[in-house]
């Protein structure tokens, strides 16, 4: 408004911030304006949430890789709490490719606020290793973290693990195998687990099809659904290693994945409730690949943490 006359001589360069905002009000009849906000008084109630810290770049092995990735860390989200907390290790997939875990945590917050330790793990992939050195990388990662519980303020009895697509099929083979596969580890603790989620899962290569065939054949360093490979590929599918005895497993898949087929989950639940092992699969309707849209699904986030709840806590 340049130059036009208020009244009196006054003008809009000359008026004050207060006579502006009166001016404005009158002319579209809002009322009277305030120009500074007003003092409220609150007494406060606190979310049904913890607060979180967030520990990054804590190294947990070092590899003699000569020029490639020679460290290994995970990046913590943690309850600020006085009792010792549950873990989860979660461990993100991209086709079994090296990836930046960082960009998905965010993701993760829910479930640290509800009161789990959140550990995203690095693991080498493919271009650096081939199976089964994710998974061993996995295990370590497992190990360490038990170690070095009480330095995080971790219950070391109760570790879950929890990851998507090629992370959910390190998840279910670090979580199914017994003590002495994928290494021994340097820690001299147990990289057994209490529970296990993962979340569109590959499992059989012989349901995977384009990318994700060529994917799965790079991380076992063969043609992975060539029934002459069988033998070699059969430590490296979750089925192998079921029994009775396996820690409890939730299974999440969308209807509408075009990467895995939700055909992989429903069958291997089959495989799983026929060993006698705990399992619940959460089928979602219109859900594809994708952990951004997994983890903000309110369903599949209460899921989460009614299912660690009951597998990781004391609820004596």
């Amino acid at each position: 408004m340049a130059r036009q006359t208020v009244s009196q001589g006054l003008t809009w360069k000359t008026l004050s911030n207060c006579g502006r905002l009166a001016l404005i009000a009158a002319l579209f009849g809002l009322g009277s304006l305030k120009a500074e906000a007003d003092i409220i008084d609150i007494t406060p109630e606190h979310a049904a949430r913890l607060p979180v810290d967030f520990l990054p770049q804590i190294q947990f092995a070092q590899n003699d890789h000569g020029f490639k990735r020679d460290a290994l860390y995970f990046h913590l989200l943690r309850p600020v709490t006085d009792a010792p907390t549950p873990v989860i290790v979660f461990v993100l997939g991209s086709g079994w490719q090296p990836v930046e875990v960082t960009r998905v945590l965010p993701q993760l917050v829910p479930l640290a606020e509800a009161g789990f330790a959140v550990a995203a793990v690095d693991y080498r992939g493919i271009g650096e290793v081939t199976f089964p050195t994710p998974q061993e990388d996995v295990k370590r990662a497992i190990r360490y973290i038990r170690a070095h519980a009480e330095t995080w303020n971790i219950d070391p009895e109760a570790i879950g693990i929890m990851g998507n697509s090629a992370g959910g099929h390190i998840s279910l083979l670090a979580g199914l195998s017994d003590e002495t596969a994928f290494g021994a580890g340097t820690e001299g603790e147990s990289a057994a687990v209490q529970a296990i989620a993962a979340i569109y899962p590959a499992i059989y290569p012989d349901e995977m099809a384009g990318d994700g065939l060529s994917l799965i054949n790079q991380h076992f360093g063969l043609m992975a659904g060539d029934p002459a490979n069988a033998e070699a590929v059969a430590p490296g599918l979750p089925a192998t290693h079921v029994d009775a005895g396996d820690p409890p497993v939730l299974l999440i898949h969308g209807t509408t994945d075009a990467i895995v087929p939700v055909t992989q989950s429903e069958r291997f639940y089959d495989t799983l409730t026929d060993a006698g092992v705990d399992a619940t699969f959460l089928r979602v309707a219109g859900l594809g690949h994708s952990i951004e849209d997994t983890m903000t699904t309110l369903q599949i986030e209460q899921g989460l943490i009614d299912f660690f709840t009951r597998t990781l806590r004391n609820t004596d």
